[in-house]
């Protein structure tokens, strides 16, 4: 790990106040739609994503990652992983902001008191991000701004279908993202968490897979 790297995760950065924005059934998939992508461009396995369109304000996207712990990982992708994860956990509300047009002020961090928030503090721990306790989220939530305003196109299609259906099945969603960005066109739903050639995807870790469910 570099010393920018580690300047910038021991860092503290202040804590932004989440404004205040209407719940409504699009903000709901937006979310959901939101974690699938970066399901998708990290190769974390789903099965499905899926919204409550009772009213209740719930949804999921369902994801299967089996524990491989055959060969010894190196930190620095235990690191890259962990990290990846968390932007993953944390896509949901970023993007809720990202819809209602909103910001937080530059250099500050979310912190929200959730499932989403407290899995990506503990993939964080357990990938050996450690620092203060936010330069890790701070890392991984500038890491999902990016990618989804770079995917915005795909997150909103999938948001629709999902407001129309409910439920969209993984092969479904990776036709979606596909026609939509061109980026994700090599994207498998049965990519498993090995690296890729090109260093894309998640390494096997018994520890980081378990804080997954």
């Amino acid at each position: 790990m570099n010393g920018t790297f580690d300047s910038v995760v021991r860092h503290f950065y202040p804590v932004a106040q989440i404004p205040d924005y209407d719940h409504t059934p699009m903000t709901l998939a937006i979310h959901e739609a939101a974690q699938a992508l970066l399901c998708a461009i990290f190769r974390v396995p789903m099965t499905e994503a899926e919204i409550d369109r009772t009213g209740a304000q719930s949804g999921k996207v369902s994801i299967e990652v089996r524990a491989v712990d055959d060969d010894p990982v190196p930190a620095d992708a235990l690191r890259r992983s962990a990290l990846q994860l968390a932007a993953m956990f944390q896509a949901g509300t970023v993007a809720e902001l990202i819809h209602h047009g909103l910001e937080i002020p530059d250099g500050h961090v979310l912190l929200k008191e959730c499932p989403d928030f407290d899995k990506a503090r503990r993939v964080l721990e357990l990938g050996g991000v450690v620092g203060s306790a936010t330069g890790g989220l701070f890392l991984s939530q500038q890491l999902a701004f990016g990618l989804l305003q770079n995917g915005w196109a795909g997150v909103e299609s999938l948001a629709h279908v999902l407001l129309s259906r409910g439920k969209v099945q993984s092969h479904e969603i990776l036709q979606i993202f596909h026609s939509e960005l061109g980026a994700l066109s090599g994207v498998s739903p049965l990519a498993g968490l090995k690296s890729s050639a090109n260093g894309g995807g998640l390494n096997p870790s018994v520890t980081i897979a378990t804080a997954l469910h």
